[in-house]
């Protein structure tokens, strides 16, 4: 489930148990179509974020200075 800052449910999707979350194919269904910011842990970098940050939805973690991708991601607003 997707929600913005008001609490607002902008997408969500159902999935079996075994499936997990950071599946590149779920977060498409999850994400696609939305721009800004989307807060998430190191466990959901993949090569789909950099999909998605060309479509203006930009990833904020909490990365190390060994980030693969510094530019993709800011640090410090968790």
């Amino acid at each position: 489930m997707v929600i913005n800052n008001l609490g607002q449910i902008m997408s969500f999707t159902f999935t079996t148990g075994s499936v997990s979350d950071s599946n590149p194919e779920v977060l498409r269904t999850l994400l696609t179509k939305l721009q800004g910011n989307c807060y998430g842990d190191k466990g959901y970098l993949s090569r789909i974020f950099e999909e998605l940050y060309e479509q203006g939805l930009k990833l904020v973690i909490r990365a190390s200075s060994k980030s693969r991708h510094p530019s993709l991601f800011s640090d410090g607003l968790l």
